[in-house]
């Protein structure tokens, strides 16, 4: 299969296509450009060039779906103090006092902005672990493993904090 060829042959309708689903040009292109991308990677999987353009269609309006969800959760549309008022089911929070609220805050903004958006889905959203693989696209196991390691991380932090105080 030639690539380039499929490219050329398909872009624009698939192009239409998330227009008229999405109703925004520029996140129809950016949708459109990374279902070919996708699709490229994975074209060693596809078995009938024939059906070519259904599947990179169907790339494109799965991952702009999910784009338009991920993006209405990003973490800086939301105020911090609510999000950690409702998280971390591990503290008790009547034992949580404003300082700890305050540096449990300070401490989520220093992460990686994807581990943010992980915790953000886990205990704002209340997000189940399967959904966050599927929203994530990433193994559960990967999911759980990564909220485990990162509130071990927060404990040890709050360990030391109050070591310091």
């Amino acid at each position: 299969m030639d690539f380039a060829e499929l490219y050329r042959s398909h872009f624009m309708t698939v192009y239409r296509l998330c227009l008229v689903h999405f109703k925004k040009s520029d996140l129809a292109m950016e949708v459109t450009q990374e279902a070919f991308v996708r699709s490229l990677e994975k074209l060693p999987d596809l078995r009938n060039e024939e059906k070519f353009l259904s599947w990179v269609s169907s790339i494109a309006i799965n991952y702009g779906r999910n784009k338009i969800k991920l993006d209405s959760m990003r973490y800086n549309e939301l105020p911090p103090l609510e999000l950690m008022e409702q998280a971390w089911d591990s503290f008790d929070p009547d034992e949580l006092d404003f300082e700890d609220v305050n540096f449990i805050r300070r401490w989520i903004l220093t992460l990686p902005e994807s581990d943010q958006q992980l915790l953000l889905m886990k205990y704002y959203y209340t997000m189940s672990d399967k959904e966050i693989s599927e929203q994530a696209e990433r193994p559960v196991g990967s999911i759980k493993r990564r909220l485990s390691h990162l509130k071990q991380k927060l404990e040890q932090a709050m360990t030391q904090d109050l070591s310091i105080k």
